[in-house]
């Protein structure tokens, strides 16, 4: 019996995703996910919120670092600070990629005057973008997120909705037209936003995708988006491995992926589809990636920055998770001498054959009274060991090593 093939293939509506699309999107997203909890450990440790551990069930889960009210949270002698050296080392490695302008220099394919003096002005076209593209700034970012996370994404694209209009002479009649308007803009991914074929180094997938959480009013006003389906708020707390106490309700967001495939025999121009809620939310487009004439080019859109390569995984390395263990060994020797030291300026007291009939508190100049004749005594409390000192001297040029 034949098999119709194109019928298998081909959705039965346009708002329905291909199912080979949507296989690969569910293998890609999983296999992003299963260090997406790793990665915001690292950014976490980065901004300062160092009191985070990754549980059983591979979500990011929060200590408490304050006594309250109702008993809950951590004991009151307890010391949580944080001495973020972490912030430091990442700010050092992106100061010295970002420091210094780039020298851009594009060559000539031929010898010929022409090819010269577009070569020339290709080159000042690079330099005036520096600043109008604000190129330095999607630096930063790209190399934050490799330096923290492992990895970092760009995407160049066209804006049509920004800059003055362009116009344009008629070859034959001479006429002034305008041609349209727009500008380069570049946007920036984090690697728990960006996932291909599991398995492939992200220049070998045939297809990448870009998957956000956007709100609904900015997805229903994207261009040829179709009325007709229905969005639903499905951009779960625990989605990208931090599992949150409380939601809100308040919150209208979907996730909204970019299904982006390279051209092939099959599809010579590539295709691009915007999915949310598991349909098509606007018509196919052809690979975004394409030549002056508009042909679409078999070479990855996004441009990927990684910290150090695994040769053995699909996924790098960044620098952050390394030094997690370390910095972790510098806070608890910060707050264990810290503890000692209350309990030195404070000290607990002993009573033999008696007690006290109020509670002691750290009050200076309290009276307090007790029942019975015994002695009231000083526990005696000894300096605080030399060894902490040691300890974290050791875990802070550990840090340097690394």
């Amino acid at each position: 019996m034949a098999v119709d093939l194109k019928a298998i293939l081909m959705p039965s509506s346009p708002t329905e995703v291909p199912k080979e699309v949507e296989e690969r999107t569910k293998r890609g997203r999983a296999r992003m996910r299963d260090g997406a909890a790793v990665r915001n450990e690292a950014m976490k440790f980065r901004r300062g919120d160092q009191y985070v551990y990754r549980s059983d069930d591979g979500m990011l889960v929060s200590q408490q670092t304050i006594t309250l009210s109702n008993g809950q949270g951590k004991p009151r002698h307890r010391v949580r600070t944080t001495r973020n050296l972490i912030f430091d080392i990442v700010e050092h490695e992106v100061s010295a990629v970002t420091s210094r302008v780039p020298a851009y220099e594009v060559n000539p394919s031929t010898s010929e005057p022409e090819d010269y003096a577009a070569a020339a002005m290709a080159a000042k076209v690079c330099r005036y973008g520096y600043d109008k593209w604000d190129i330095r700034t999607v630096t930063e970012s790209v190399v934050l997120y490799a330096v923290i996370a492992g990895e970092g994404f760009a995407m160049p694209y066209w804006d049509s909705t920004v800059g003055p209009y362009m116009h344009a002479s008629d070859p034959v009649t001479g006429e002034e037209k305008v041609i349209g308007r727009g500008e380069v803009g570049i946007r920036v991914y984090g690697p728990n936003e960006v996932y291909w074929e599991p398995g492939l180094k992200f220049d070998e997938s045939r297809w990448h995708a870009v998957e956000q959480a956007r709100p609904i009013e900015d997805v229903q006003a994207m261009e040829g988006f179709n009325k007709s389906v229905k969005l639903t708020p499905d951009a779960s707390a625990d989605e990208d491995g931090v599992r949150r106490e409380k939601i809100t309700q308040h919150a209208k967001l979907v996730l909204v992926t970019e299904y982006m495939e390279r051209p092939c025999p099959k599809y010579p121009q590539g295709r691009w589809l915007t999915i949310s809620s598991g349909k098509q939310i606007c018509p196919e487009k052809p690979y975004p990636c394409t030549d002056a004439e508009g042909n679409a080019v078999d070479e990855p859109v996004l441009h990927k920055l990684s910290y150090a390569t695994d040769p053995d995984s699909d996924r790098d390395l960044g620098l952050v998770p390394q030094l997690l263990d370390a910095q972790r060994t510098i806070n608890d020797c910060v707050n264990k001498a810290l503890e000692w030291k209350n309990l030195m300026m404070n000290p607990q007291i002993i009573i033999r054959n008696g007690e006290f009939k109020q509670q002691i508190t750290d009050e200076p100049g309290a009276v307090y009274h007790a029942v019975g004749s015994g002695e009231i005594t000083i526990r005696e409390i000894g300096e605080v060991p030399s060894s902490l000192d040691r300890i974290k001297e050791a875990a802070v040029q550990d840090m340097a090593r690394i």
